[in-house]
């Protein structure tokens, strides 16, 4: 009777292990200190039921707060955008936030009439077409139906 794991399981699982220490040893060597683009920053119009909310990571036991409302959201996001050299970050569409920093923020909507879309895209009022709902249910972003 074979003991579980087999050789041959030992001998996969050692190798996957070999490979991931050593692609993280490689991607470890030196910091990326370089311009970063984020895709997908939420920019809350209306307050989110995560605001204010406390809690402790049960393994580590480090204590988390989140923002308490709008204007700190906002404050720490940019923030954040600075400290961690993000040049360009998309938002859900955001008019308040892009005249905020028109340089480092992107407007980006998902949903919409084509040709309310094809009106913000000509008037500059929106730069992407960002994540579309739509797609999670099988549509394509060139579906006619959309």
């Amino acid at each position: 009777m074979r003991s579980f794991p087999s050789r041959f399981t030992r001998a996969i699982i050692a190798l996957f292990l070999g490979l991931c220490v050593s692609v993280q040893a490689y991607a470890q060597e030196t910091d990326y200190s370089g311009p970063i683009i984020d895709m997908h920053v939420h920019a809350y119009a209306k307050p989110s039921m995560l605001f204010g909310m406390e809690f402790t990571h049960p393994l580590t036991g480090i204590q988390y707060r989140s923002v308490k409302d709008l204007e700190e959201h906002k404050k720490w996001t940019f923030d954040k955008l600075r400290e961690h050299h993000i040049v360009k970050a998309m938002v859900n569409y955001s008019p308040e936030w892009y005249a905020e920093d028109p340089d480092r923020i992107l407007l980006g909507l998902g949903s919409g009439s084509p040709d309310d879309l094809k009106t913000l895209i000509e008037g500059g009022e929106l730069h992407v077409m960002a994540e579309m709902a739509q797609y999670y249910g099988g549509a394509q972003a060139d579906d006619p139906a959309l």
